[in-house]
């Protein structure tokens, strides 16, 4: 049997193979078993977070930390399930690894993995709403340094000492701290198992090729994350410097007078600030790698009411037990083609089955499907395409 590996969300600080963007597969496995075949073996893996996962910087590499430590965990638990999903009756050479948002993010970095050499131990990926954002070396410093005073320690050795309920406290109040629209925490350019950013590997060609892609967003991303009080050019100015500190102030203009001017967002501040955390943190994500995996992605953009991070999410584990949305009923034809999607990704390496709307290839003419409250149809990728490659190649976190 074809396997899925689930790597759950949370912003790299919460979540669990049960909650966040992982939940009952039951429904999946139903649907997979749909044309008298044995279905699929579906397996969810838990990994550190926050503090406990992906601390870094140079103090603290200096004294002997290892960063990207939840990476590791999620390529190791990867490793096990290739070498030992036989006895569970899967099949070691079909599997597909699946995450959202922050694990959607974690399975962008293992593509780049150590330059895209070697061997991945999963052949196809599905990328939900990949959420990730460069840190600079600055930032990291930080993060650790607020870790460690909460704590009470100061240096690697003292914190191991300290009992994991401690860190687990000091971890919250260090997240709960974080500037807006950021989490503190998340996958770091390490110079080893991460040589670069995802971006800058995707331009380069430093990424496994050998990997068919299934990826998605939501129309509304940005929604989730953007504070509220951004209503003005200056705030905006502000919010943008709180992000990146280091960013030279022509870069920041940029953005503020040109790639995300306001008459591009029927001059409304807010939708602008939404726009711009939404391409920053996920959408551009999925516009990297569809660019990079041209010919062998299939991409669906969820724009069902309200059509914030994760509402497809919700559709993909519906169980058939009337769970509701927070913001409306889940739409059961929905639920069903999704998971019909998915189950057959992960059998064949190929979406498209008998009884679902074509979901194609999305190639150098960014077609995607659009999933809409009106109904399905095939569309080109969202306009935002200049304003992505642009934030591609700025150093904005130098």
């Amino acid at each position: 049997m074809s396997d899925e590996i689930r790597i759950h969300g949370g912003a790299y600080v919460a979540g669990n193979k049960i909650d966040g963007s992982a939940g009952d597969p039951t429904r999946l496995i139903l649907n997979s078993q749909k044309d008298g075949s044995d279905g699929i073996v579906y397996v969810a893996i838990n990994y550190r977070l926050g503090g406990l996962g992906w601390l870094a910087g140079r103090e603290f590499e200096a004294a002997g930390g290892v960063p990207n430590l939840g990476l590791h965990d999620q390529r190791l638990a990867l490793e096990w399930v290739q070498q030992n999903i036989n006895l569970f009756g899967g099949d070691r050479n079909n599997i597909t690894v699946a995450g959202g948002s922050a694990g959607a993010g974690s399975i962008m970095h293992h593509l780049i993995a150590n330059g895209g050499t070697g061997e991945l131990p999963f052949k196809r990926a599905y990328i939900e709403s990949p959420g990730w954002v460069p840190t600079s070396s600055e930032t990291q410093v930080q993060a650790a340094r607020a870790l460690f005073d909460s704590i009470g320690t100061q240096s690697i050795s003292e914190a191991r000492r300290v009992p994991s309920e401690s860190i687990i406290h000091a971890n919250t109040h260090v997240i709960s701290s974080s500037k807006d629209s950021t989490f503190s925490f998340g996958p770091v350019v390490d110079g080893t198992y991460v040589p670069t950013t995802p971006g800058q590997a995707f331009l380069d060609h430093n990424f496994n090729p050998n990997v068919t892609i299934l990826t998605s967003h939501a129309s509304n991303e940005g929604l989730t994350f953007i504070a509220p009080y951004v209503t003005t050019d200056e705030l905006f100015t502000s919010h943008l410097q709180g992000l990146f500190p280091l960013a030279d102030s022509c870069d920041i203009g940029y953005i503020v007078n040109t790639s995300y001017s306001l008459d591009q967002f029927n001059n409304s501040w807010y939708d602008r600030a939404i726009g711009f955390i939404g391409d920053f943190g996920l959408v551009c994500n999925v516009e990297q790698l569809s660019a990079a995996y041209s010919n062998q992605t299939y991409r669906y953009q969820w724009s069902v009411f309200p059509a914030i991070h994760g509402g497809d999410f919700l559709h993909l584990f519906y169980n058939g037990a009337g769970r509701d949305q927070v913001d409306g009923s889940i739409i059961v034809p929905y639920a069903d083609i999704l998971q019909g999607y998915i189950a057959n990704f992960v059998k064949f390496g190929n979406p498209n089955g008998e009884g679902l709307p074509e979901l194609p290839i999305t190639g150098p003419e960014r077609k995607i499907l659009g999933i809409q409250d009106g109904g399905i149809d095939i569309q080109k990728g969202p306009g935002n395409i200049d304003r992505c490659q642009w934030l591609q190649t700025a150093d904005l976190w130098a």
